[in-house]
């Protein structure tokens, strides 16, 4: 390629420019010619004149310019010209011109479409902008200018001038614009483009945060101080005319992502804010900078030694012009160092300068930018020359004042700064070491609360257990359920608190050990699989079946934190499921990469909400989720051990749609035979899974619990009752050691904590006590003590196990099958607790698709009970279909949804699942207001629910026969008084008395009628119930 510049002060010097470029080879063979016009301010006429005149000399040529009160600079020399123009000439590059006139259209929408059009081109090296700073809100286009190629350079220049000079002042290309934005592509395979960015201005003084603005270039407040205060503070300078003359050294320094830009004054508006050249926002942080002259010099043989290297054939400069009234006699020494690295360099002084830095393209002031092409590759033949250094000339070496001044300034705001940091340090580490001791202080107390804590709650829990094994009234069954259900929710958040206290502490440290990787996977399993049947989730494990078995690591540690990711996945989803992925990436013979992915089809997490996420006592979206028990502290706890383990949580998530938790941590390979197929042991394992009975005898058995609370022994033996061991209590240490030489026990329970004499003191007795009889009996350590590390050191202590309180009856008799002689064990097999004999519900039933028998024995709690939801879910069919067709008729989907969740629910506790899950699609198309989904949906649901009763009817028909009768005049007794109280609205009372007939066999000539009254009872609709039973009553 090739560039010509020409500055023209005189008409007779047109000609001479136009015939050498005519007569250039380059010129005749180009792919692409740009004229750049810079013309001065003038009127439109003579601007028309001069683009006509040079689009007739030169046909193709693509014309661009802008008017500007200026300098150019032509040839690397500085020139106060009407006008100039330079040629760029491409042999094998491209030019496309684009234009925007913001009268019809916002800066935004030209961004963006801008944006667009430059991402689908090919080859684009860069983008030259010429904007009009003064009729355009140029920030405003910047800021919806995304450039997705981050090679692509940026640079550009804008037309200004006086505020009397303003009609003056535009854009053009072959015509002119009145508010315009020009953008100039340069595309080449081979082209390649480079931006310089000229600065020298040094931050002085403290940072200060922009408070308040009025506009994009309006500042009003620093730190909270009128902006014109601080100016008047540091400088001195006054309110009046000469403001923006005195402050003009002095420009702000914004502190932006990827460069410090400045910011020059402009002069102060009637309110006392600041006009900025440029775009400022509240919240940036800023200094004020005084410049450096030998800087900017500095800056200018470092950008042109880049020139040189980048051997540029073509170069366009835009000089700030406060820079060159700053430089005051140096600005033409700065354009000089690029005139050596590339002679042609053409520019102009602008009214702000565009550079991409990053993503964004940034308008600058104050500084000088570049963009330098060359077609093809470097000549590496060319030898490489730097320009020299700046060479001053001082008389008898005395530094210039400026530069001593400078110098002064600079330092004194170093040590500022430095003094500044060192005193925020040295309060960092004062506030640490108060935050650490107060942080042990609460982790002492923490783990001295837990015993304390956790022994009511063992007692209120056991007892508890012994309700839910001995009580068969299902009142009282129910009630126990309830109380296990909100226990065990207590003790989970106790043992967050525990945990996160810890970690603040910077005590939570690994416990490594062998393990199966396979029993760990196991056991979360069967531990989360009933909380994903509650919810009718779908639970899939995938397992890759070489992943060897037994592993070194901390067991306890990776089983939390897996359980914390699929807790929460289960807790935020409604509907889909949950799917754990295990994978396997060898590292060496000796240690495996183990990927973990938890994906859920839940909620989401939106961006902004990602921080949250891991911020302790913290819950996405509180109020959608407010229903969702927890502290907020799992996913926090699981990042820091995670970080223990030297891994890292990740989460990729889309709102409304699910979310996948991922991480990787490696372990060491102790035994390399492969778990296989983990879905077939899971089954297995499942299949023999018991809910809470004693699966042994052992009557010869003899142990020994010690325990300082009374109510702790009871739970305890009430839990072993059915095993018909022989159990002996002790209060305190000192008796179970008198016990213990007279008696010799196959297991010792002792508690941890207990007054006088504790536990670890009592089993070192117990294992050393010459007179005792129990050397070797097998201890166990039952203690709330919940802090995760305890057990290790408790085996290291001397106890053969660890039993956590309160006691889990499984892991009770599991410690005691371990421990105990087999020979006194005899095994009477397992209680399903699903699989209980079911006698009471009719064949019939049975054989009824879709009714899954053992969820609603699950969900509802025994027969009876399932019996009546049965029998009710069938005889509200009526109601329920006069209740739905009336709301899609009168199109009352509020109250639509309120009884379609109804009948959700009592599906769900009759075992209905596809019409539970049929009523629950329509209430979430309640929710989102997608009625016709409602509109087409509900007959469905009516037919199925239709179909489901009638086979229950059938089913209970033979059933009926059993019942006994009741006479046509208690009948009508009951009628009148069911008719009294609806006449008086005491629907409760009606309904009472209806549900005293449910017991009786009604004649068979009133059953129609009492069809007919069911229906109406359950629809509530008091006249048609008034008018029916006066009805029925007349024909008693």
């Amino acid at each position: 390629m090739r560039q010509f510049s020409f500055a023209v002060e005189r008409k007779e010097e047109v000609s001479q420019f136009v015939e050498k470029v005519k007569a250039c080879p380059e010129y005749k063979n180009a792919s692409a010619v740009l004229a750049h016009l810079y013309i001065g301010l003038t009127d439109r006429s003579l601007a028309e004149e001069i683009i006509k005149f040079t689009k007739d000399e030169f046909p193709g040529v693509k014309v661009v310019g802008h008017t500007n009160s200026n300098s150019i600079i032509s040839n690397g020399v500085r020139k106060i010209a009407t006008e100039g123009v330079t040629f760029l000439l491409f042999e094998n590059s491209d030019i496309d011109v684009f234009e925007y006139e913001c009268t019809n259209m916002s800066p935004e929408k030209a961004g963006d479409e801008f944006s667009q059009k430059v991402n689908s081109m090919k080859n684009v090296k860069g983008i030259q902008l010429i904007v009009d700073t003064v009729h355009v809100e140029v920030q405003s286009f910047l800021d919806h200018l995304y450039i997705e190629d981050d090679n692509i350079r940026i640079f550009g220049n804008g037309a200004g001038g006086e505020y009397e000079d303003m009609n003056k002042i535009f854009d053009f290309t072959d015509h002119i614009l009145d508010a315009g934005i020009i953008a100039v592509v340069y595309s080449g395979e081979d082209l390649e483009i480079e931006t310089l960015y000229g600065f020298g201005w040094c931050p002085i003084g403290k940072e200060m945060t922009v408070t308040k603005t009025k506009g994009l270039q309006f500042l009003a407040e620093l730190d909270g101080e009128p902006v014109y205060d601080v100016f008047k503070r540091y400088l001195k300078v006054k309110n009046d005319q000469y403001f923006a003359r005195n402050t003009l050294d002095f420009p702000l320094i914004v502190h932006r992502k990827y460069m410090d830009v400045a910011r020059g004054s402009l002069g102060l508006k009637e309110d006392g804010s600041l006009i900025v050249a440029s775009g400022i926002r509240e919240g940036e942080k800023v200094q004020l900078s005084y410049g450096n002259t030998r800087e900017m010099l500095e800056s200018a043989i470092e950008n042109a030694n880049c020139a040189l290297d980048f051997q540029a054939q073509g170069m366009i400069l835009t000089v700030c012009g406060n820079r060159e009234q700053y430089l005051q006699g140096d600005e033409d020494t700065e354009i000089e160092y690029y005139r050596i690295a590339c002679p042609t360099v053409s520019g102009q002084s602008a009214y702000g300068e565009i550079v991409r830095a990053g993503k964004s393209a940034e308008l600058l002031n104050c500084a000088l930018v570049s963009m330098m092409f060359r077609e093809g590759k470097k000549n590496d033949e060319i030898c490489k020359t730097n320009i020299c250094e700046i060479k001053k000339e001082r008389v008898h070496n005395i530094i210039p004042l400026y530069e001593r001044l400078y110098t002064f300034l600079n330092a004194a705001s170093v040590e500022y700064a430095e003094l500044k940091e060192a005193q925020k340090e040295q309060e960092l580490r004062n506030q640490i070491e108060i935050e650490k001791a107060a942080n042990e202080a609460k982790s002492t107390f923490l783990s001295n609360m837990s015993h304390e804590i956790r022994t009511p709650i063992n007692a209120v829990l056991g007892m508890n257990e012994m309700i839910l094994r001995e009580s068969h009234e299902e009142r009282i069954l129910e009630y126990a359920r309830n109380i296990s259900n909100a226990g065990n929710t207590l003790l989970g958040l106790i043992n967050d608190i525990l945990d996160f206290s810890k970690i603040e502490a910077g005590k939570m440290e690994l416990v490594e050990a062998n393990y199966s990787i396979s029993s760990l996977l196991n056991d979360l399993y069967v531990m989360i699989l009933p909380k994903a049947r509650d919810k009718d989730l779908e639970l899939t494990f995938n397992v890759d079946p070489q992943i060897p078995d037994e592993l070194y690591g901390d067991e306890i540690r990776l089983r939390q934190v897996i359980l914390n990711i699929v807790n929460n996945a289960v807790k935020y989803t409604r509907e889909g499921g949950v799917t754990v992925e295990v994978m396997r990436h060898p590292v060496s013979d000796e240690i495996v990469e183990l990927e973990f992915h938890i994906k859920d089809t839940g909620i989401g997490i939106k961006e902004e909400d990602r921080e949250k996420l891991f911020m302790p006592f913290m819950r996405i979206e509180e109020n959608r989720n407010r229903a969702i028990e927890g502290t907020g502290l799992g996913m926090n706890i699981t990042i820091s051990l995670l970080k223990l383990m030297d891994s890292k949580l990740e989460v990729e998530s889309v709102y409304g749609e699910g979310s996948d938790f991922y991480f990787k941590i490696r372990q060491k390979i102790i035994d390399a035979k492969p778990v296989g197929n983990f879905e077939k042991r899971a089954r297995e394992v499942l299949a023999l899974q018991k809910v809470h009975k004693e699966s042994f005898i052992a009557p010869e058995a003899k142990i020994m619990v010690v325990d300082d609370t009374p109510m702790n022994l009871m739970v305890f033996t009430g839990l072993l009752k059915r095993t018909q061991i022989q159990i002996d209590t002790a209060s305190g240490g000192e008796e179970s050691i008198k016990k213990a030489r007279n008696k010799k026990y196959d297991i010792i329970f002792l508690d941890h904590r207990m007054p006088k004499m504790d536990g670890s003191e009592a089993m070192r007795i117990l294992k050393t006590d010459e007179k005792g009889m129990n050397r070797d009996t097998p201890i166990i350590i039952l203690t709330a003590n919940a802090i995760v590390g305890m057990k290790e050191n408790f085996l290291k202590e001397g106890f053969d196990d660890y039993l956590s309180k309160p006691i889990d009856p499984d892991a009770l008799e599991a410690m005691i099958r371990k421990f105990l002689d087999e020979s006194k064990v005899v095994l009477t097999g397992y209680i399903e607790g699903v699989n209980q004999v079911i006698s009471l519900i009719p064949q019939d039933i049975k054989n009824i698709k879709g009714v899954d028998i053992k969820a609603g024995l699950s969900a509802s709690g025994g027969e009876e009970t399932y019996i009546r939801v049965l029998r009710e879910l069938a005889e509200n069919y009526k109601g329920v279909e006069l209740r739905l067709k009336k709301d899609v008729l009168e199109e009352d989907f509020k109250d639509y949804v309120i009884k379609v969740h109804a009948l959700k629910s009592s599906a769900r506790l009759a075992g209905v699942m596809g019409l539970s899950k049929l009523a629950e699609k329509l209430e979430l198309a309640g929710d989102k207001g997608d009625y016709e989904l409602i509109r087409r949906t509900n007959e469905e649901l009516l037919d199925n629910y239709k179909n489901l009763a009638e086979k229950i009817f059938d089913a209970f028909k033979n059933e009926d026969i059993k019942m006994p009768g009741i006479t046509r005049e208690k009948l009508g007794e009951a009628y009148e008084a069911i008719r009294e109280c609806v006449a008086a609205f005491d629907f409760d009372s009606a309904d009472s008395i209806m549900k005293s007939l449910l017991k009786y066999r009604i004649p068979e000539d009133r059953k129609a009628g009492f069809e007919k009254l069911k229906a109406f009872m359950n629809a509530v609709d008091r006249d048609k119930i008034i008018e029916l039973l006066i009805k029925e009553r007349g024909s008693l």
